[in-house]
């Protein structure tokens, strides 16, 4: 099976420039631009207030960029609010996670496709990660083998249709790991708690929740540790570990248990949705049929704000990573990617997500 492959390994050094705004752009000038984000505190949440006083130094016209949470559905509600809602002045827009999967799966819930709307930027971070509480099994768990000897797991989940969840839920099963999947919960604190109490006993995070907030509070004080993190796909479809982690990478696990490379009809579907989506990220789009200087001045701000030094100097410390910038470019031909998707692959997707809605 043939995949569309797109680079971002030197998306930084394509971006080093920043972008000029024509001499007369003053679109946005007096004006206020709210990034609706669909999820309340937790990574998306924090990395869109981090950001906001960021662009408003590098959008055209210097507007104000206030926050807004519109939590429901794993951001649907949301983007169907941008898709549908929304003026198309450019001056309210999504900032939220690419849930690929919703579309692949023909969710009832999305009344809007991906391509339909305006690609204004993306913000590539860490890949996820799995994680799990040491004590599920005699002598602890220390690595992902550990998992084969507990039983009655419960994966903590927000949505099957959630970036994190998909990743990490489906590299579980590639693994053959058994668990029950327990969903709906809204933000990384909620399911903090969960796992703390023993309520639940793993999931999957983002880099940078993973070294902001849980490997301070939790790995390091014994109570979980860190089974995998999900390899980094190039430009030709290989996959390999991101050296910024030190644990081992899903790869590196699964041949270690099953002694081969994963292959079949869910290894294809994974590496198509990983093809599409980075792994994760955020992407940021416009109401369909946005003012077209606005789209021009709102591009401009994003990609001179994720790729200002300064900017990138202060993101570790803030949200626990460094994100890149993905081209306006690349970001569209992702669109198209995802719009031209198999069937058969679409068809497991639907079928998939499906499944974990019944439980």
């Amino acid at each position: 099976m043939k995949t569309k492959l797109f680079s971002i390994t030197a998306i930084g050094l394509a971006a080093a420039a920043f972008v000029a705004a024509p001499a007369n752009a003053q679109y946005f000038k007096g004006e206020t631009v709210k990034l609706i984000v669909g999820f309340g505190p937790g990574g998306t949440d924090t990395m869109s207030r981090f950001l906001s006083k960021h662009l408003e130094k590098h959008i055209p016209g210097n507007p104000k960029v206030i926050v807004q949470n519109m939590p429901g559905a794993a951001t649907m509600k949301a983007m169907n609010f941008i898709a549908h809602k929304a003026r198309p002045d450019g001056k309210t827009i999504g900032f939220n996670p690419f849930q690929v999967a919703a579309q692949l799966a023909g969710q009832p819930g999305m009344r809007f496709k991906y391509q339909d709307l305006i690609y204004i930027a993306g913000l590539q971070g860490g890949p996820g990660m799995v994680l799990a509480r040491h004590d599920l099994a005699p002598g602890g768990v220390k690595t992902a083998s550990d998992l084969f000897k507990a039983t009655g797991l419960k994966y903590a989940g927000r949505n099957p249709i959630h970036g994190s969840d998909v990743n990490a839920m489906i590299t579980l099963d590639l693994l053959g790991v058994k668990y029950d999947y327990v969903s709906g919960f809204r933000n990384v604190p909620s399911i903090k708690t969960s796992i703390q109490a023993a309520e639940t006993h793993f999931t999957g995070f983002s880099m940078g929740s993973w070294f902001k907030n849980l490997k301070p509070t939790m790995a390091d004080k014994g109570i979980i540790v860190g089974l995998y993190h999900l390899d980094v796909m190039d430009p030709s479809g290989k996959f390999s570990p991101d050296p910024r982690y030190k644990i081992p990478s899903f790869l590196q696990v699964y041949k270690k248990v099953h002694g081969k490379e994963p292959s079949g009809m869910i290894w294809d579907a994974f590496k198509f949705y990983t093809s599409v989506t980075f792994g994760g990220g955020m992407r940021i789009f416009a109401p369909p049929k946005t003012n077209a200087e606005a789209v021009r001045d709102l591009r401009i701000g994003f990609k001179n704000a994720a790729t200002d030094p300064e900017v990138r100097g202060r993101m570790q410390n803030a949200i626990g990573q460094v994100l890149k910038y993905i081209p306006v470019d690349v970001g569209e031909k992702q669109l198209k990617t995802l719009a031209s998707v198999d069937p058969k692959i679409a068809k497991f997707w639907k079928d998939r997500v499906a499944s974990f809605q019944k439980q």
